[in-house]
């Protein structure tokens, strides 16, 4: 049970690579503190987690809003500490042939904040990492790939040299190892969860 006694603040915490993320999170002992704008997904999602014995709190705000943001983050903190996994993406490694100029930007901004905040908060004793992912098949992308025709799916898989599209639970697993005590003396770090891309 590596998360065992501790909190998970997970935005984007009712579908996807967030939900996947709360999931293996609860079911390992963590109390999960799911946090998104979707109301219903957020009590669906935390219903699950508590439905297989886990602890979760659902807590609707928007990413975009700071003074939400500030809050939900402010309660979390006061009550326990511990790592921050930021979502990146391969475009910000310059890797994306599909993504904007901006979200490559973006991205790729994450990548330096995840460096630069694990230099300011390294001694604190918080561990800050991230993950880059490529394409995911989340409930935000998966229309996107099933409007694509089978030569450009198979396109697609023909990049990933492991030769599938990720699911979400693929990025949930890396977000989940680098939140674990299995990561005490990883910081700074971002991953490629590409299937080698």
């Amino acid at each position: 049970m590596r998360f065992q006694g501790r909190i998970a603040l997970v935005t984007a915490g009712g579908r996807g690579i967030g939900r996947a993320t709360a999931e293996i999170i609860g079911r390992e002992g963590g109390t999960v503190v799911l946090v998104d704008t979707d109301k219903a997904a957020l009590d669906e999602t935390a219903g699950a987690i508590r439905a297989r014995g886990g602890a979760a709190h659902a807590l609707a705000a928007d990413a975009l809003d700071a003074a939400q943001v500030e809050s939900v983050v402010r309660r979390t903190v006061q009550e326990h500490a511990g790592k921050i996994v930021n979502i990146s993406s391969i475009a910000g490694r310059g890797l994306s042939a599909s993504s904007s100029a901006a979200y490559a930007t973006a991205k790729g901004g994450i990548i330096a904040l995840t460096r630069k905040l694990s230099l300011e908060l390294g001694p604190h004793g918080i561990n800050v990492n991230a993950i880059a992912p490529s394409l995911t098949l989340s409930p935000r992308l998966r229309p996107r790939w099933d409007g694509m025709s089978p030569i450009e799916q198979k396109a697609e898989v023909e990049r990933v040299p492991l030769r599938r599209i990720a699911e979400p639970v693929d990025q949930a697993r890396v977000i989940c190892f680098l939140a674990s005590s299995d990561a005490d003396f990883v910081t700074g770090v971002t991953i490629d969860v590409t299937g080698g891309q």
